[in-house]
């Protein structure tokens, strides 16, 4: 498990990088969830290339959309 504060850490982590990239205040955001480094996001969008458009927007640090 490691240090007993890492599940914290990962949390504030990922919410500094939320607030950052704006997603939770996107209109096009229909949910957004996350448990602690797994995202899951859906999206209001005419297509799949508007999909993959909207996530390649979101920038975490050095972390990977797919």
């Amino acid at each position: 498990m490691g240090v007993a504060a890492s599940p914290d850490r990962a949390n504030i982590y990922g919410w500094h990088f939320e607030c950052s990239s704006l997603v939770l205040m996107d209109a096009h955001t229909a949910f957004y969830g996350r448990y602690i480094d797994d995202c899951l996001v859906i999206v209001f969008a005419q297509n799949e290339a508007d999909v993959l458009d909207f996530i390649s927007q979101i920038k975490f640090d050095e972390c990977v959309t797919e």
